[in-house]
């Protein structure tokens, strides 16, 4: 039993066979090497001259020179909370997500103008909201938290500003990056922040990536130059790398510390290794890459060095099924939570390793 107002539960129990089938129910390459709705596909060693992925890299990974831990095998699905609606634990359009230190789940609750918190196992434990009487969230979509002194940074996209609260959820400030007549199109994306405290600010319209001190001050812009479209996700992986998630190109571009772009990886497609309009990346601690694939329904998994190693879920609304995820989240214990936005649900997933 779970209590009142947290939501529905969706209890564990073990996933059918999926025999195999890709991300809309077609035959994968190779037949079918695992069950559940972690199925894996094959790399590039299939198809070694398949455009768009680096493949394996002479000279270590993309990552420079990452050592990976334990690779991933897949992932299956545990259990999934919440339901489409207003109270707590209910959700209309979740989005954005992050995991703090204590492993509190922090979701952009975006058409209901809200960030709810959730411990690991779904239970709702508080709200976060500006200051009564002074602002009010509009259309939050991004959640990041900074490692650095745990401030908890929303971005709200319908008026420029990102609130920024303390590990309490009490308001700090609010950084307001209003619309201006120099620079009318630097709608905010998504947010990361970096171990040493850079916070990185994606802007579609814009094209670019801005990064900032960690007192807010502007420091440098990624591409800027016409290599980015429509930047979205953000990720700050090992050795402070950064993972842009271009939903425009359908591409995940790599920039190492120094701003130096790595091999990009992906394409517009339906296949493995190829999205339709993604919106989220997340990286692990050993580099394993974590791509939402929006409009295809699915989760995809790729190696360090930008190899597809696994695809969860397809169109539906069953376990592990997904309409229109858009939001990724990882725990230090291997777990993978994904807003499944459509279904007004957050869906938790045990990841695999051999």
């Amino acid at each position: 039993p779970r209590p009142a107002g947290t939501g529905q539960m969706v209890p564990p129990r073990p996933m059918p066979a999926t025999g195999g089938t890709g991300p809309m129910g077609a035959p994968m390459q190779g037949g079918p090497q695992r069950t559940g709705t972690g199925s894996l596909i094959p790399g590039p060693a299939a198809n070694p001259q398949r455009p768009g992925f680096p493949g394996s890299r002479p000279g270590g990974p993309a990552t420079g020179g990452l050592r990976p831990g334990r690779p991933i095998t897949g992932a299956h699905f545990l259990y999934a909370f919440g339901t489409p609606g207003f109270n707590p634990g209910e959700f209309q359009q979740p989005r954005g997500m992050t995991m703090d230190a204590n492993k509190l789940l922090y979701v952009a609750d975006t058409e209901n103008s809200r960030v709810q918190v959730f411990d690991a196992q779904g239970n709702f434990q508080r709200e976060i909201k500006p200051a009564a009487g002074r602002e009010s969230f509009r259309f939050p979509r991004s959640v990041a938290i900074s490692p650095t002194n745990g401030r908890i940074y929303i971005v709200d996209e319908l008026d420029f500003r990102i609130y920024v609260f303390d590990g309490d959820g009490k308001q700090v400030s609010v950084w307001d990056r209003r619309r201006n007549a120099s620079d009318p199109s630097a709608i905010p994306g998504r947010l990361a922040i970096s171990p040493n405290g850079n916070i990185y600010i994606s802007e579609p319209n814009s094209h670019r990536v801005q990064m900032y001190s960690s007192t807010h001050a502007f420091t440098a812009a990624f591409g800027a130059n016409g290599e980015l479209q429509s930047p979205s996700g953000l990720a700050v992986g090992p050795k402070a790398m950064l993972y842009v998630l271009d939903y425009g190109q359908c591409r995940v571009h790599q920039y190492d510390n120094k701003g130096k772009p790595g091999q990009p990886f992906g394409r517009r497609g339906a296949g493995p290794g190829e999205f339709s309009v993604p919106r989220d990346v997340a990286i692990d601690r050993s580099g394993y890459v974590f791509v939402a694939d929006t409009l295809n329904h699915r989760i995809q998994i790729f190696s360090p060095t930008g190899d597809p190693l696994a695809v969860l879920g397809q169109k539906g609304k069953g376990e592990g099924q997904f309409a229109g995820p858009e939001g990724l989240a990882l725990s230090q214990d291997d777990l993978l939570f994904v807003s499944d936005r459509g279904n007004g649900r957050i869906q938790v997933f045990q990841i695999d390793r051999g």
